[in-house]
């Protein structure tokens, strides 16, 4: 019997060992993936001062201009990551449908297939990091631009 409660407790310590690693690399390509979406939607955003001066002009207020824009990032990283789950989704449907063939282990004589499954918790998570990041990254150059005199702004293409 304590033999039993010796492998349990081992293969408990390995699981959280192995989840720790999981989560490790999985931070990592989440900052990736953030700092990519930052970056792409900070800079279009300040590119488009110009025409943040032109709405200005025709009479839209600092504040209907720096919501607009943020609406637009949001609805993009919304879109984007709703996009992102259905190609996933194509891809386990499709060509990864049975799965990845792994070599055998040392030790092991036989190989296996590693199956992939999206967890529908992932899947908000991803569409809220995205809408989340689309946003971050243009609170900034919005803010930016909309306090840019509207002269300016114009003269800023």
């Amino acid at each position: 019997m304590p033999f039993d409660e010796l492998d349990e407790v081992y293969y408990r310590h390995a699981v959280n060992w192995l989840d720790a690693q999981f989560a490790f690399i999985r931070g990592i390509i989440l900052l990736v993936v953030f700092l990519a979406i930052f970056n792409v939607i900070s800079l279009t955003t300040a590119e488009r001062t110009a025409e943040m001066g032109t709405l200005r002009a025709n009479g839209h207020s600092r504040h209907d201009v720096f919501l607009n824009h943020l609406l637009e990032a949001a609805l993009l990283g919304v879109i984007g990551g709703c996009l992102g789950i259905a190609s996933a989704m194509a891809l386990v449907l499709g060509p990864l449908h049975h799965g990845i063939a792994m070599p055998p282990a040392p030790g092991i004589t036989r190989s296996f297939r590693i199956l992939i499954e999206l967890a529908s918790n992932d899947a908000v998570e991803v569409i809220g990091l995205c809408f989340v990041t689309a946003l971050t990254g243009c609170l900034l150059p919005v803010w930016r631009a909309s306090r840019i005199p509207i002269a300016e702004a114009l003269r800023h293409a």
